[in-house]
C-alpha cells in the first residue's frame, strides 16, 4: 500500500519556503533591494502569462508557468550564481542536479517525477516551451540592469559587447521579437549621450554643492571634475573636508549641488553611483557587532560582486589574517581601518574616498597603504583627507583644499 500522499505534499511546500530567504543579484526596479528568488520566479510567470505571443513558437502557456515556477527551486540547496560569474558557476550544474534530486523526492513519485523531468527540460531547454522560459529567465534581470542604470554590469564591469553576447543567444532563441526590443535598451544604456560617462577626466563630478550646519556655512558654490589619480586635501581642521567626503559618498544630503559617479547621478541613480564608489570612513565603526569579515562579505554583496583574492591579498598584505573572525568592537582603531581599506578593493571602484586613511595603522601597513593608493590611482579617482606630509608624497597625490574648488576643474 501507498503511503498518503499529503506528508510528502506538504513538507515540498514548507521546504520551497526557503526561496524567499535567497537573495538574488538582480534588485527591484525602484533598486531599494535586491529580489529574493521566490519574487523572481513568481514575476517571471507573469512575464510568462503577458508575454506568450512573442514566444519564437507556439508554446503552452501553462507548461511555461510551471518551468518558471520551479526552475529555480534547486537554489534552496545550491544557491543563486549569476550566470556572468564564472567563479560562482563551477560546479554549479553538479550541485542543483544533486538538489533537484532531494527536493522534488519529497513529493509522491506521481508528483515529483514529473516536476523534475519539466526542470530538466527547462535545464536543457530541449522544447518551445523551455526555450521561451529561458528566454524570459534572462530578460527579466537585463530590463532590471538597464532600469537601475547598470546595475550589475556596473558591479561586474561588464562592457555592451558581454552584455550582448551573455544574453543574446539565449533571448533571440526564444524570443526574437523580445530580444530585438531588449538589444535596442542596453544600445542605448551603453551608448548614452552622458559626457560624463564617456570623458574619463570626469570621472567624478561635483556640481555646485553647498552644506550649512544651522547657521554655520561650510562652504558652497564647489565645482570640480577629478579624473584618475590620487587628490589630498590637506587644510587644517573645520574646514569642510569631512563633510565633503560624506556628501560624495551618499552620507550626507547637500543643500544645494549635485554630484555624478561614473557617470550616474548620485541622487537620481543611487545603486548604479554607489556601486562605483568606496568610502573609508573616519571612524570604521559602524557596525561594532559585525566582524572583519563579514563586513568584506556584505560589502561584496551589496556590490553583487564575488569576494575575489585580491581582496584577500590585500587584507593579508595589511596583517588581518589573526583579526577577521574579531567583531569590530574588539578591534583597534587601525585595525578597524585596515578592514574598510580592504572593502574598499571591492568591486574596482572609479572612485575611493577616504577620510584620515592613515590614522592608527602601523608602519608596514602605511607603506601598504601608500603603494596600494599608488596603483588605484592609475586608473581611478582617489580622494582623501589627511594631515599625513608623508602618505601624501609617497602616494603622489596632488594638494587640494575645499575652498579653492569652486567653479573650476583640477589641472
Amino acid at each position: 500500500m501507498n503511503p498518503p500522499p499529503l506528508p510528502g505534499q506538504l513538507a515540498f511546500l514548507h521546504e520551497i519556503d526557503q526561496l524567499k530567504r535567497i537573495v538574488r543579484q538582480t534588485t527591484l526596479i525602484d533598486a531599494s533591494r535586491r529580489e529574493n528568488s521566490a519574487e523572481h520566479s513568481w514575476h517571471l510567470a507573469m512575464y510568462a502569462l503577458t508575454l506568450a505571443e512573442h514566444a519564437a513558437a507556439p508554446v503552452d502557456v501553462l507548461r511555461v508557468i510551471k518551468m518558471l515556477l520551479i526552475h529555480d527551486i534547486v537554489e534552496i540547496d545550491a544557491g543563486d550564481a549569476p550566470f556572468h560569474d564564472a567563479a560562482a558557476q563551477a560546479g554549479q550544474a553538479e550541485r542543483e542536479q544533486a538538489a533537484a534530486r532531494r527536493l522534488f523526492s519529497l513529493l509522491p513519485p506521481a508528483q515529483g517525477e514529473p516536476l523534475r523531468a519539466l526542470w530538466q527540460e527547462f535545464e536543457a531547454g530541449a522544447s518551445a516551451d523551455a526555450r521561451f522560459a529561458k528566454a524570459l529567465d534572462r530578460l527579466q534581470p537585463l530590463l532590471h540592469n538597464v532600469a537601475t542604470g547598470g546595475g550589475t554590469w556596473n558591479a561586474a564591469q561588464l562592457s555592451e559587447a558581454q552584455v550582448m553576447a551573455r544574453y543574446g543567444p539565449v533571448i533571440e532563441r526564444g524570443a526574437p521579437a523580445l530580444w530585438h526590443a531588449a538589444a535596442s535598451q542596453v544600445r542605448a544604456h551603453f551608448h548614452s549621450s552622458s559626457p560624463l560617462f564617456k570623458d574619463a577626466s570626469r570621472m567624478l563630478r561635483i556640481e555646485n554643492l553647498s552644506k550649512r550646519y544651522a547657521d554655520h556655512l561650510v562652504f558652497e558654490g564647489l565645482t570640480q571634475d577629478f579624473g584618475p589619480g590620487c587628490v589630498a586635501l590637506c587644510e587644517q581642521e573645520s574646514t569642510g573636508k569631512s563633510t565633503l567626503l560624506k556628501l560624495i559618498a551618499g552620507v550626507m544630503t547637500p543643500d544645494t549641488g549635485k554630484i555624478w559617479i561614473g557617470g550616474h547621478d548620485l541622487a537620481g541613480e543611487p545603486q548604479a553611483a554607489r556601486a562605483r564608489l568606496a568610502y573609508v570612513p573616519d571612524d570604521c565603526l559602524a557596525f561594532p557587532e559585525q566582524t572583519g569579515l563579514g563586513l568584506l562579505r556584505q560589502t561584496a554583496a551589496d556590490k553583487q560582486v564575488a569576494l575575489d583574492d585580491s581582496v584577500i591579498d590585500l587584507a593579508r598584505r595589511l596583517g588581518l589574517e589573526p583579526h577577521l573572525a574579531k567583531r569590530f568592537e574588539q578591534m583597534s582603531t587601525g585595525t578597524r581601518r585596515k578592514v574598510y581599506l580592504a572593502a574598499a578593493a571591492i568591486g574596482a571602484p572609479a572612485v575611493v574616498l577616504a577620510d584620515g586613511p592613515s590614522q592608527g595603522l602601523d608602519a608596514p601597513a602605511r607603506e601598504v597603504l601608500a603603494e596600494t593608493l599608488r596603483d588605484w590611482a592609475r586608473d581611478r579617482v582617489v580622494l582623501f583627507a589627511s594631515h599625513d606630509p608623508e602618505l601624501v608624497a609617497a602616494c603622489g597625490a596632488r594638494l587640494a583644499d575645499v575652498g579653492a574648488l569652486r567653479h573650476r576643474n583640477a589641472p
